[in-house]
């Protein structure tokens, strides 16, 4: 036969010879016939060609949901290296989606997990000559998306300005371990850190979003959650208070600004409410009282004032500036205590002998420079407190000589 095998045949009947191998040049087949006398037949001698098989291969990909798309790459090769002559004949399995392939490295999408045991993939490989061979393999690589998940503290994913929002990756792989995170915040920033921070310096809705890969490649789905970032409010109080003992005096604060705002007031001392954005105080002393304005977000100020009690005057009826070292002067207690205060004494006429500002100088009895008289006079105190609202006091008192 050509390939150092013979046989011997007592029959004329067909029969069949099988090469397991191929040649790039030919097989000589010779026969030579023996009849029953002895006789012997010249050799007949018949070249035949025996072509190579194509030896079929194929690489499987990995495929991801919801995509499905994955490239299978013929490896296939032939001894006589004519493979660029194949044609090919490819079915993938794929119950949902019949389309077969004549293509050496074709795409095929799949819609659904593989069954158990996998989609059958077939590759059916004719060489040049004519010679078919085919290769299946089980493909069961087809992935389910992984899903993305996170949380976000604080936990309602609400924040102050400035304040820091602190993200926790929650996102399963699936098939596999996470092996990529991509975040983005909203603000054109972004992360490939698994559990990343971020502090925002504007106000507003951002909307942070996160994907992320398995060590299969495969990317799950895109999560959003939207953050809110609230501003501060605003608050002046203004400047201190002053109040007369026994009054009382509203805090209205100079300006404010808030959404949704609500007072704190502490301590609530004195306070017809702490709750109030213009509370009234009637303190019996000096005090401080600290406001906590929140506005919406929970985001809160604070800001302090302070109230003067201011003791009532302690006028004098009466003072004999004589030079006896008592009541020389007419000395009024605490009205120093009033900043701004004025005082202007008359006489029964009218004539105005004394006039002081913040009680600079005491009275002693004289209008440039002459004693007066033993008599009763008249006097007006003008001083401002309660927030700028002026307080006039009148009266008389009596000098002796």
């Amino acid at each position: 036969f050509g390939d150092a095998t013979t046989l011997v045949r007592n029959n004329a009947n067909p029969f069949t010879k099988t090469y397991t191998s191929g040649t790039l040049t030919n097989y000589d087949i010779s026969l030579k016939v023996i009849t029953d006398s002895g006789c012997v037949s010249p050799i007949k001698v018949i070249p035949i060609k025996v072509n190579y098989l194509p030896v079929v291969n194929f690489s499987l990909p990995d495929i991801c949901l919801p995509d499905g798309r994955g490239t299978f790459n013929d490896l296939s090769t032939i001894t006589d290296n004519s493979q660029a002559l194949f044609s090919r004949l490819w079915n993938f399995g794929d119950p949902n989606d019949l389309t077969p392939s004549t293509l050496p490295n074709p795409t095929h999408q799949y819609s659904a997990l593989a069954p158990l045991g996998g989609y059958p993939v077939k590759l059916i490989v004719t060489s040049k000559d004519g010679c078919v061979d085919s290769l299946t393999k089980m493909f069961d690589k087809v992935y389910p998306q992984p899903k993305a998940d996170f949380t976000v503290l604080p936990s309602n994913n609400e924040i102050c300005i400035g304040d820091t929002l602190f993200f926790a990756d929650k996102s399963d792989g699936k098939t596999s371990a996470v092996t990529q995170w991509n975040w983005v915040f909203g603000d054109n920033t972004s992360s490939t850190l698994q559990n990343p921070f971020r502090k925002y310096t504007d106000t507003g809705n951002f909307t942070v979003k996160l994907f992320i890969y398995n060590s299969q490649g495969c990317v799950s789905d895109t999560l959003p959650k939207i953050m809110t970032v609230h501003p501060y409010p605003k608050l002046d109080l203004g400047p201190d208070l002053f109040v007369l003992e026994g009054g009382s005096v509203l805090i209205n604060p100079k300006s404010y600004f808030a959404t949704n705002p609500s007072f704190l007031w502490t301590p609530n001392t004195y306070l017809n409410s702490d709750t109030l954005s213009v509370p009234r105080s009637t303190p019996i002393k000096d005090i401080t009282y600290i406001a906590k304005l929140t506005g919406i977000g929970g985001c809160s100020i604070t800001d302090t004032i302070f109230i003067k009690v201011l003791l009532a005057p302690t006028i004098p009826n009466v003072f004999s500036p004589n030079g006896d070292g008592i009541h020389d002067v007419w000395e009024i207690q605490y009205l120093e205590s009033y900043p701004g205060a004025t005082i202007d004494v008359f006489d029964r006429g009218g004539r105005l002998l004394y006039s002081s500002i913040n009680y600079a100088k005491q009275w002693d009895g004289k209008f440039n420079g002459k004693a007066q008289n033993t008599g009763t006079y008249v006097y007006i105190i003008q001083a401002v407190c309660d927030s700028g609202n002026p307080v006039t006091t009148k009266g008389a008192f009596l000098l002796l000589r």
